[in-house]
């Protein structure tokens, strides 16, 4: 950055021990790889892994295809660029092995936004899940990041004991995608052998969003507008790959040191690259027909080639000449500046995945739905909502309170702006006849309708809210203070008195990964 007033130089490593940073940006059509040794008391350095076998005469790009061939069985025959292999596709052919591509659709979120109307459809091997395919391609990219680690790193021989099992890996993915995702590419870590599959393993994966990672590249690699800054900027960054275009605002928070937040909930769209060659598929069957060029594969080595002339040229979907001439005709009259970046082969993902672990610029971000939890709330006579749900009151014998089930308590706003540190709270109560420890399981629910101020589930249609994960807790026996039955219902076999436990449910929300437990008096345990 030219501004003088920017405080943005990497700090030394703060930690105590030796260790390996591995980013893997598992893109739909390309993917990349970036590393970074961590040593006390130096400043780490972000490598960005490139000159693959199969890239002799593209020995910069730092781009590895997404495409596993797998054997009528099942069984892994070459991953990546081992699949361009002109004596391996002509095995793959003479042998009928499965080519699979696009997998990372499998993952998307089932949703109004990511559906797959007229889109490609992904195949896999009948044994093979999209949790089994994506764990062979991790395993793969930290190969070749070993490699490079091992070519570049001249005491690797000593070094490599010491970090081997306590790698930090970061993986980038879609605006869109949330809890469930992250639980899946955790198990595909653990089939790749990325980490086993322990708590201690699975807390060495950490997350970060496509739009994010981007947003460090552009510092890290100074990509960034090559003008002033000041605090309050806004800008837009659209990271346009292969399945996904992901649009993410931001604006700076501080200048010493660079912070940033989000100025708007990021967006994801399934309208990448893809998407284009679908359409120049179904141009070529239209304009020439099967009859002409035979086979499926005849087509689709025509789309090759369409597919390379754009990577060569860009890099990726946003360097596309036609696309940025099309978005600066377009918006020309707004007065918005673009700026592509220089790196025409660089996963910028992938490097600012661990530029994210290292410098960690944005402080705060805003909620792109609305959250909160099932559960049981007070019936009040003056809500028009709740006298229209009446007959579904319940009264609790025990307190006298009449409850109204079904009920979804918010902890978080859609488009409310949460800083990383801050906590959000729900206090709930437990009633019990007998003192002892309580099982307590709560599921965090999300809600993606655009109604402002939802109380209940059945307030919109049921595809508008979906389950992220579940919280589980044992409240021991300690917490549970005796009350006096209150006046509820006069039932001859009631106890005069019961016990009542008062615990908070806490959400992180302001990370990249949703966290969340109960909260007690005397106690905390994390959940997930």
């Amino acid at each position: 950055m030219s501004n003088s007033n920017v405080q943005n130089a990497r700090q030394p490593y703060s930690g105590n021990e030796t260790n390996l940073v591995i980013s893997i940006d598992f893109g739909t059509t390309f993917s990349g790889t970036s590393w970074a040794l961590l040593e006390p008391h130096n400043v780490p350095k972000i490598f960005d892994v490139s000159g693959f076998e199969g890239q002799e005469f593209e020995a910069t790009s730092t781009k590895v295809p997404t495409v596993i061939f797998y054997d009528r069985h099942g069984n892994l025959k070459a991953v990546g660029n081992e699949t361009l292999d002109d004596e391996m596709e002509l095995q793959a052919r003479s042998e009928k092995w499965i080519r699979v591509e696009w997998f990372k659709l499998l993952l998307r979120p089932r949703d109004k936004h990511h559906e797959l109307a007229n889109a490609p459809q992904p195949t896999l091997p009948a044994n093979k899940t999209a949790v089994d395919v994506i764990g062979d391609y991790y395993g793969y990219m930290a190969r070749l990041a070993q490699a490079h680690f091992r070519e570049k790193v001249p005491d690797y021989d000593e070094i490599w004991p010491l970090v081997e099992k306590r790698i930090i890996y970061v993986l980038s993915h879609p605006n869109g995608w949330n809890t469930f995702q992250h639980a899946e590419m955790r198990k595909a870590a653990v089939k790749g052998g990325l980490i086993p599959d322990t708590n201690e393993g699975k807390s060495r994966i950490h997350f970060v969003s496509e739009g994010e990672a981007s947003l460090h590249w552009c510092i890290s690699d100074r990509q960034l507008v090559k003008t002033e800054i000041k605090e309050d900027t806004k800008f837009v960054v659209v990271d346009a790959g292969g399945g996904t275009i992901d649009v993410s605002s931001y604006e700076v928070a501080s200048l010493r040191p660079l912070q940033f937040r989000e100025a708007s909930a990021s967006s994801s769209h399934l309208a990448g690259s893809i998407f284009v060659t679908q359409a120049f598929k179904s141009f070529v069957k239209e304009k020439f027909g099967l009859g002409t060029y035979g086979e499926a594969e005849n087509i689709r080595r025509i789309v090759k080639e369409f597919d390379q002339k754009n990577v060569m040229l860009v890099g990726g979907f946003v360097a596309n000449p036609w696309l940025f001439t099309e978005l600066q005709r377009r918006l020309r009259n707004l007065n918005i500046r673009f700026h592509r970046a220089d790196s025409g082969t660089a996963k910028a993902a992938a490097h600012g995945a661990v530029s994210f672990y290292l410098d960690h610029l944005v402080s705060a971000r805003v909620a792109r739905y609305t959250y909160g939890i099932s559960a049981c709330v007070p019936f009040d006579p003056s809500n028009s909502k709740h006298l229209s749900r009446l007959i579904h009151a319940i009264p609790d014998p025990l307190t006298g309170v009449v409850f109204l089930a079904e009920s979804f308590a918010q902890l978080l706003n859609k488009g409310t702006v949460v800083k990383e540190t801050e906590l959000t709270r729900v206090p709930l109560r437990r009633h019990a006849i007998v003192r002892r420890s309580q099982e307590v399981e709560l599921e965090l629910r999300c809600y993606q309708g655009d109604k402002p101020d939802i109380e209940f589930l059945d307030e919109d249609d049921n595809d508008t809210f979906s389950g992220l994960c579940s919280l589980k807790a044992t409240i021991p026996e300690s917490c549970l203070v005796q009350q006096d039955v209150e006046g509820g219902i006069p039932l001859s076999f009631l106890p005069s008195h019961y016990y009542a436990c008062k615990f908070d449910v806490v959400v992180t929300f302001g990370e990249t990964e949703l966290k969340g437990y109960l909260e007690w008096t005397d106690d905390k345990v994390g959940l997930v």
